[in-house]
């Protein structure tokens, strides 16, 4: 029932089989059946019988007027259906338009964000000379954004922070860096709030399946700024009950460092372990084949680290290994 053809990146929805098709049948035989008794053929035969079938057949006249009364409340019945089908599939097409009208202005908003890198170097006094080294726009933006937030925390990384002060450092810089790029990154994250809220609001049945479409089109990094915004921005005030419901940070993935732990850590104690994870992809992991699985790969990591320590190579699988230390 959308608009076929009308954006690639959702393609066609299926629309939903009618609930009143049994009615039709019913009205198709019944009407077939009035037209039989006014054929002057029918009449003729009817003329014919003895008057004792004469009789049976005026019970039967009696009969019909008794299933012309039941079947004029299946037609009154059917019509009722047929309207309330018709009232959702009108209603169902209208949200999965508005839907797709959201989706596109919201890639037109990350096709036209921009993320610019200038030096800027000092020529006397308080004067300062800045030069535009690189310029990056759409996707390519949002991840520069997410390193410099990155950079930005992990260079006031103090080993001996407690879990709470580096806490505080991941929220504090985030709020530094928000205020600096809000003008690019807040109009991206209310874009998100809404469409997120319209299909709460408004997507029935089929409201898990719409967020995954969204969810679908962001990248790692727009999804790692997403839980910044939804554990210290303006996004933890209205979005968060959203994060968990949905799965909204469902296969966000996180870096080797010494920030990606403490990132997964924030989400699962401020949005919990469900924003991360979906529903259906938690029972596929509480099937016993793949925790099977899970095992049988743990044992084989663990022999090549063995392997690599008794070789004298290093363990370290961001940087080659092959040639000994």
């Amino acid at each position: 029932m959308p608009r076929a053809g009308k954006s690639s990146l959702f393609g066609r929805l299926k629309s939903r089989t009618p609930k009143w098709s049994l009615f039709v049948a019913v009205f198709v035989f019944w009407f077939g059946a009035l037209w039989l008794v006014t054929k002057p053929k029918f009449q003729e035969l009817a003329s014919e019988l003895p008057k004792p079938s004469l009789e049976k057949l005026a019970l039967l006249g009696d009969t019909f007027g008794t299933l012309s009364a039941l079947m004029a409340a299946f037609a009154a019945v059917g019509a009722i259906l047929a309207l309330s089908e018709q009232r959702s599939a009108v209603r169902r097409q209208m949200f999965v338009a508005t839907f797709v009208g959201m989706m596109e202005r919201l890639q037109s908003t990350v096709q036209d964000t921009d993320f610019f890198v200038v030096r800027r170097t000092a020529v006397g006094g308080n004067l300062f000379e800045e030069r535009l080294e690189a310029a990056y726009s759409g996707q390519a933006a949002f991840y520069e954004f997410s390193q410099e937030l990155r950079l930005s925390i992990i260079d006031n990384l103090l080993a001996e922070m407690s879990e709470d002060a580096k806490a505080g450092l991941l929220i504090i810089t985030y709020n530094g860096f928000y205020e600096k790029y809000i003008d690019r990154l807040g109009h991206y994250f209310r874009q998100i709030y809404h469409i997120v809220k319209y299909i709460d609001e408004n997507g029935d049945d089929e409201k898990e399946r719409f967020v995954k479409i969204l969810r679908s089109t962001m990248t790692n990094s727009q999804l790692l700024l997403l839980a910044y915004n939804l554990i210290a921005g303006e996004g933890r005030v209205k979005f968060r009950k959203y994060a968990a419901e949905y799965s909204l940070l469902h296969n966000l993935g996180f870096e080797t460092d010494p920030l990606g732990p403490l990132e997964k850590q924030l989400i699962d104690d401020r949005l919990g372990a469900s924003a991360l994870v979906s529903i259906s992809q938690q029972a596929e992991r509480a099937d016993p084949a793949f925790q099977k699985n899970e095992l049988k790969n743990s044992f084989d990591k663990e022999a090549l680290r063995r392997f690599l320590i008794e070789a004298g190579y290093s363990t370290d699988l961001g940087v080659s290994w092959k040639n000994p230390q």
